[in-house]
């Protein structure tokens, strides 16, 4: 009773002062309630198209992304296809060339709030030519390996560590018989201490870009299967301080079947299943409303898809420690960069059919800047940090 009482008279003290306390105060959503003087980082993933140099790798069918007159590209081109063959030889992927690329990839890269802290890139051939990305947009670190696809594109990390420190990384080659007739990018992981000197969080950023939609569906559920593997080593090695941030290009549809995210990495018979930040962010309602139905624009299917995604682990969405923003989950897609697309095929009952919106991918035979594009997929954005 004496506790009771002295409550009553601490609340009438208050209302004498003139202070109104909130005695139910809304809860915040997990990821959106942030002190300001916290460190915060933020995660971008973009697919470039087909970033090549202007050399040949040996052993890769870069042939069509090569100077025209360079040696040997007549009978590299010639070992494909004619449609493949024709457009090989037509060809002319020149230094000049390379440079406006560049400059347009920093151009998407940058557009919202400057250069992101950590960039996951997919459709990059080399070393070579990630070191001039790296320096055009202002990194000084990243990290790429070479992996087995047969046209030499790869995944890779580059980031600046004012903000995160690097502590190691890892490659996991996809494997099985499918794999071994016809390979696909390697998965990149990327550990990283956050803030730095915190060797309390472990941020772990693995960078994939999915077998295309050329393969079965139960391809990609493969690459998942063996993803969740990866994430399972790393957990146990890692412990509590362990933090997943899983993203890139998935190449997967909602009509795939098995699902490969859905069925595997979202599953909620994993009991360390990942969350999918968009699917978050349009729950709570963050999703920002003129964004565009999608990340990839399919031309003969008039088609919206997520093909690139952020996935996180549980606990960057607990509201403890580290977390994700959801607020801050963005697809760039800035008016330059984007077009109306009209379907003009005849035979189809879509003839005349208009999609606004639509990236406008890179043309790879412009010499000049306004005619270059960008790419054929928007990036995605988010960012993390303490609370």
């Amino acid at each position: 009773m004496a506790k009771i009482q002295q409550r009553l008279l601490l609340i009438a003290f208050i209302f004498l002062l003139g202070i109104r306390p909130s005695l139910s105060a809304p809860s915040a959503v997990a990821g959106d309630s942030f002190s300001g003087d916290k460190p915060e980082i933020t995660i971008m993933t973009y697919n470039v198209e087909n970033l090549f140099d202007t050399e040949h790798d040996r052993g890769k069918d870069d042939w069509d992304f090569l100077p025209k007159n360079y040696p040997g590209k007549k009978s590299g081109c010639a070992r494909k296809s004619p449609n493949y063959r024709f457009r090989c030889l037509k060809s002319d992927w020149t230094p000049d060339k390379l440079q406006i690329k560049l400059r347009q990839i920093k151009k998407m890269v940058t557009y919202s709030n400057g250069l992101p802290d950590i960039l996951a890139v997919q459709e990059i051939e080399n070393e070579n030519v990630a070191r001039m990305l790296s320096d055009t947009l202002g990194f000084n670190r990243f990290i790429l390996e070479e992996g087995p696809d047969r046209r030499g594109i790869d995944v890779a990390l580059f980031f600046n560590e004012d903000k995160v420190t690097y502590l190691t990384h890892r490659i996991w080659t996809l494997r099985g018989d499918s794999f071994e007739k016809h390979p696909s990018r390697d998965i990149l992981g990327v550990y990283f201490e956050f803030p730095k000197g915190d060797k309390m969080s472990v941020l772990a950023v693995y960078v994939n870009h999915w077998p295309s939609q050329r393969a079965p569906s139960m391809k990609r559920v493969m690459a998942a299967q063996q993803l969740k593997k990866f994430l399972e080593e790393d957990r146990r090695k890692y412990g509590s301080a362990f933090h997943a941030v899983v993203l890139g290009d998935f190449n997967t549809v909602n009509r795939d079947w098995p699902h490969p995210i859905n069925s595997v990495l979202l599953n909620p018979s994993w009991i360390h299943h990942l969350i999918d930040v968009q699917s978050l962010a349009k729950k709570y309602g963050y999703y920002k409303a003129n964004s565009p139905l999608g990340s990839y624009f399919y031309p003969p299917r008039m088609e919206w898809s997520f093909l690139d995604r952020v996935l996180i682990s549980q606990n960057l969405h607990d509201a403890k420690g580290l977390e994700a923003s959801l607020k801050s989950f963005s697809v760039i897609s800035p008016k330059f960069a984007k077009r109306a697309f009209r379907y003009t095929r005849s035979e189809s009952a879509l003839r005349g059919s208009m999609v606004m919106g639509v990236p406008i991918r890179y043309n790879h035979n412009a010499s000049d800047i306004r005619k270059a594009g960008y790419s054929d997929h928007f990036p995605i954005s988010v960012k993390i940090r303490y609370r």
